[in-house]
């Protein structure tokens, strides 16, 4: 199982979940594969859980407020929680990242790095143990953005 974490701000979340998408500023996806998932992570808490659907892609045309990232990836969610059920980063997840990477785990996430497979079931599994609003995000999603 291929997890990364990656963080962002709440609005750029909610186009990301609008769009299906991931970007950057720099071209860092050779490595990512399609079904691999991307754990989203807002405000020290897990806000969403996709997989790459397809192949990276460069388009310059700005979806996000805060910059062009034209480096893009597909995604696919497959899990989004409202943010009074998000799971914080610092209990079972921020355990299963400090058990590999010791208290400065952050730089994985920064890095948006590969995570190890004992940690990426761990994550998965705390994960898809909250409830998932997917369909009432997907309705309701231009009132989040």
């Amino acid at each position: 199982m291929r997890v990364r974490l990656v963080k962002v701000d709440d609005h750029s979340f909610w186009v990301c979940v609008k769009y299906q998408v991931w970007g950057s500023m720099k071209p860092r996806f050779k490595s990512w594969k399609v079904g691999e998932y991307v754990g989203i992570i807002v405000n020290k808490a897990v806000a969403g859980l996709a997989q790459v659907s397809g192949e990276a892609y460069e388009y310059w045309d700005p979806i996000w407020d805060n910059g062009i990232f034209p480096f893009r990836i597909p995604l696919e969610f497959i899990w989004v929680t409202t943010p009074d059920l998000r799971p914080p980063l610092a209990l079972e997840i921020g355990d299963a990242l400090r058990s590999s990477f010791g208290p400065k785990y952050g730089w994985v996430v920064l890095s948006q790095a590969l995570l190890p497979e004992a940690q990426s079931e761990k994550i998965i599994s705390v994960i898809l143990k909250i409830d998932n609003n997917l369909e009432e995000v997907k309705k309701n999603i231009v009132q989040n953005i």
